[in-house]
């Protein structure tokens, strides 16, 4: 099975994008149509990153974030902020609350793929034991 990614937004044809291009690229990509339905999604089935929309109705993409920093079995999937939000206080905004990486509208289709393998190679070297380190305990069976 290949590197699972949940993108959440609210417009259809952006999902729809996001999408295409992530699966030509190899990438198993589910959907969610809200900031709810995404924390519902990446509850029940944790992803290996999130690309997630900022200005969504009801639960913004922020507050998707945070509870997603909140959640013991979520706070270290990365997240990839997409959106068309234009503020010169975006990218701090974004990382305030957790973001990995904060991209806007419209996007470059190769940036996007650079940026989703940036973020899951940053956490796959931030959540590697390191070198001599005990494993936990907590671990084991």
């Amino acid at each position: 099975m290949g590197t699972h990614i949940l993108c959440v937004d609210d417009e259809p044809l952006m999902r729809q994008l996001v999408s295409d291009v992530l699966k030509r690229h190899g990438f198993e990509v589910a959907l969610a149509t809200n900031g709810a339905e995404g924390l519902e999604r990446a509850r029940r089935r944790p992803p290996d990153l999130i690309v997630l929309d900022i200005m969504m109705p009801d639960m913004d993409g922020f507050e998707v974030c945070r509870q997603l920093r909140l959640d013991p079995r979520l706070r270290t999937i990365p997240v990839v902020m997409l959106t068309a939000m234009q503020s010169a206080k975006l990218n701090e905004q974004a990382f305030a609350v957790g973001a990995d990486v904060c991209m806007t509208k419209p996007f470059v289709p190769d940036r996007l793929v650079n940026m989703v393998n940036i973020a899951l190679q940053n956490a796959a070297r931030q959540n590697k034991p390191k070198p001599g380190s005990s494993p936990d305990p907590a671990d084991e069976v």
